[in-house]
């Protein structure tokens, strides 16, 4: 990844050589800008995501933490910024068996991890004791333990 979600995780300001359509180096910009303009987005899709779980009332059920996957999830020092807007743990999703998905794109971590489930044969449709996004939480915790 070029760019990073925190402006203090850019150690060397290493420049970026930004293609044109026709693949010939049009511009370069430094990673510093780059991530200048990324980290107010990550912060803002993170405070909107907390409005939307305080405001489902699912704070409680996060009190363990946030576990953050997908290609996003990539970008150095997200952890730092989501801690800091959920104000709780966070924790980077990683595939844990690393030699059958040793190349994989973690971009695509969230589906995978759930057609792991799905092809474990595990039952979809067990009545949940509490409510459909609290047993979804439950079963993501499962995938990542």
């Amino acid at each position: 990844l070029y760019g990073a979600a925190n402006i203090n995780s850019v150690e060397h300001d290493q420049p970026i050589f930004i293609d044109d359509i026709n693949g010939r180096v049009n511009k370069q910009i430094s990673q510093r800008l780059l991530t200048s303009i990324i980290e107010p987005r990550v912060e803002e899709i993170l405070q909107h995501i907390d409005m939307a779980i305080r405001e489902a009332g699912f704070t409680d059920i996060l009190s363990a933490g946030v576990i953050l996957t997908g290609g996003t999830a990539m970008l150095k020092g997200i952890d730092t910024i989501a801690e800091q807007i959920f104000r709780l743990p966070v924790k980077i999703g990683k595939i844990t068996d690393t030699e059958e998905y040793e190349a994989f794109d973690h971009t695509y971590l969230t589906a995978v991890g759930l057609v792991r489930y799905a092809l474990n044969g595990k039952d979809y449709y067990t009545q949940p004791t509490e409510n459909i996004f609290s047993s979804f939480l439950t079963k993501v915790r499962e995938l990542f333990a």
